[in-house]
Order: C-alpha cells, then sequence, then structure tokens
C-alpha cells in the first residue's frame, strides 16, 4: 500500500511540472484614431493621443492641428504580447456613434463600423495591428471605438461634431 501512495505523488508532482509552457500574455495594447486627410491623402496623427490638443470640431474644413481637412478617420488597435507569436482568436473592433450635441451625453447610438479580424501574426517585437476605416465620419458625433480579443474589451471616445 505504501508503494501505491508513493506512486499516487509522484504521479500528482509530474502532473504539476512548472516547467509546462504558460500561455502567452496576450492582449490589446492600444487604441488610436488617425484622420484622412483629404488635401494630400496623408493621415494625421494619433488624434486620441494624451496631450493632442485635438478638439475634433469641423474637421471636415481643417484646423491647425490636423494640417488639413478630413472626412474619414482609422482606427488602429494594436495587439500585443510577449513575443512572436500567432493569435488564432478573433479580434473584434467597432465603433458606435451618437449624434447628440457637443457636451450632451447618451442619444440613441448607431453602428458606423465594424470590423472582425480572424487570426493576427505577431512580428519578432510581439506586436500587430489592425485598422477599421470610417468614411464621411468626421461629423458623425460622439464615437466610442470599441475592441474585444480573448474576452479582454477595452473602449475610446472620439467627439467629432460640425456646426456653424
Amino acid at each position: 500500500m505504501r508503494w501505491f501512495h508513493l506512486l499516487a505523488a509522484t504521479t500528482v508532482l509530474v502532473a504539476a511540472d512548472p516547467a509546462v509552457p504558460c500561455e502567452p500574455d496576450i492582449g490589446i495594447e492600444d487604441i488610436r484614431a488617425h484622420l484622412f486627410l483629404t488635401h494630400n491623402g496623408t493621415l494625421s496623427d494619433d488624434i486620441l493621443a494624451e496631450g493632442s490638443g485635438f478638439v475634433g470640431w469641423n474637421t471636415i474644413i481643417a484646423d491647425e492641428l490636423t494640417r488639413g481637412p478630413a472626412d474619414d478617420v482609422l482606427v488602429v488597435v494594436e495587439v500585443s504580447s510577449g513575443s512572436e507569436d500567432y493569435i488564432a482568436d478573433p479580434l473584434e473592433i467597432w465603433v458606435t456613434a451618437s449624434q447628440r450635441g457637443p457636451g450632451e451625453d447618451g442619444g440613441p447610438l448607431v453602428e458606423i463600423g465594424r470590423r472582425t479580424v480572424q487570426g493576427m501574426v505577431l512580428g519578432s517585437d510581439g506586436r500587430a495591428s489592425a485598422a477599421l476605416y470610417l468614411p464621411d465620419s468626421t461629423c458623425a458625433g460622439q464615437l466610442t471605438i470599441h475592441a474585444r480579443l480573448r474576452g479582454e474589451e477595452r473602449t475610446r471616445k472620439l467627439h467629432l461634431y460640425c456646426g456653424e
């Protein structure tokens, strides 16, 4: 009977071997947004960046920060892990808009864009990005950008209003 207990204890230790590789820490690293500048076909700097100074008012006619008029927005979601990897899980990106005026929260939500990326290859730096293009969205109101991967969901707010 003593041999049976010793064998059972050894089996438990082998089954709980810490040398078994763990799943890498994969998650959403960042959400960015860039305006597509219509006068020269380039992208603005990240308008969601802290300290960017972006106001989000009448971007269809330009301001100093954006360096030109813009009608469209490119949303970029960056995913990262500790190393080069392949992620088979879907990355979902979607954007909703509320047409209420500046300073007014709430209102009916309208989905203005959605994309599901089925599988991503992370580079040697452990990063990859996916984009969602939102045409004619620079007067869409209060935008909420959503990204979801492996049960983790992150959101960012972006205000894009037009008026007199």
